[in-house]
């Protein structure tokens, strides 16, 4: 009989399971005159970068840390994987702590998500949100907070909380609210699904570049800041922001472009009077009411 330090014939010995690939990763760029940009992308791509707690809480510490760097002048924030910057909050851990009667996790949840979402809107240096895919829910108030967002011309955005029984996050209590109401109103309640057209018409995005790629859309926004020797300084005031917007926004398709493709600017009107309701009830009966439904009607109507 062989001893237990003999191995049997046939056999291997164990190799050690590979440990998960980190859900979010951090690098960093050079840039002109010794100065670096921080990359924050969102690395699950198997649930089209779900924002995790986990996600959350390296976020912040890594936002803690370059905060206190004076060379690292400004930030990337992008999603990996093909299918998108980020589909939403992790809502499949909610689901199982609200099923376990776990409430305290799901409020430290959404505490510590809304907390980095108002941490990315508020930081000192600037970041330039860029976006592909499906943006929607947490993904979208995450992706909202930066100081300049650009999307792939490809990419989908929505708040569909509602279709789970939930409302739009904090994140979007701040950017829908830079709309017109009833604009607001139909995009919040139907959770309707918008262009990347709509998103800059509507003013969600500030750019849309000619690409669906992600990775594309990094590399055209890299390549216009990292060589700009208007960022080697840590000095991020409004004009400056300005600057870098109008700098990247030369890098997009021209806003009529977007206005002549764009579904919501075409039914923009028609919104303005059908949602211009206080209750959830009438708006769904005036938007289900609507004459002529194409397609983006009809799958808001839904």
């Amino acid at each position: 009989m062989p001893t237990p330090e003999t191995p049997r014939p046939n056999s291997s010995p164990t190799t050690p399971a590979p440990s998960a690939p980190p859900q979010v990763l951090f690098s960093e760029h050079k840039a002109k005159g010794g100065a670096r940009w921080g990359e924050i992308r969102l690395n699950s791509p198997r649930n089209i970068n779900a924002v995790s707690l986990d996600i959350i809480n390296r976020i912040e510490a890594q936002l803690d840390e370059w905060r206190q760097d004076p060379l690292l002048v400004g930030l990337f924030l992008v999603g990996n994987g093909e299918r998108g910057f980020s589909a939403g909050g992790d809502v499949v851990s909610y689901y199982h702590w609200h099923q376990n009667g776990d409430k305290k996790k799901a409020y430290h949840y959404f505490e510590r998500e809304y907390w980095v979402d108002y941490q990315v809107q508020t930081y000192p240096k600037p970041i330039i949100s860029i976006g592909h895919g499906y943006i929607m829910g947490g993904g979208l108030g995450l992706y909202q907070g930066g100081s300049v967002r650009v999307l792939a011309s490809g990419a989908k955005i929505a708040m569909p909380e509602t279709a789970i029984g939930l409302s739009p996050d904090c994140g979007a209590a701040w950017f829908l609210n830079c709309m017109p109401l009833p604009i607001t109103l139909f995009i919040g309640v139907t959770g309707a699904i918008l262009s990347s057209e709509d998103a800059v018409m509507c003013g969600l995005a500030d750019a849309r570049l000619a690409t669906d790629s992600g990775e594309e859309a990094l590399a055209q926004v890299q390549q216009a800041v990292l060589d700009d020797d208007a960022w080697t300084t840590v000095k991020c005031t409004r004009a400056q922001r300005r600057i870098l917007r109008d700098r990247i926004r030369a890098l997009a398709q021209p806003p009529e472009d977007s206005a002549q493709q764009s579904a919501l600017w075409r039914w923009w009107p028609h919104l303005l009077d059908a949602c211009a309701v206080p209750e959830a009830r009438a708006l769904t009966e005036r938007v289900m009411a609507l004459p002529n439904p194409d397609e983006f009607i009809t799958a808001a109507q839904k």
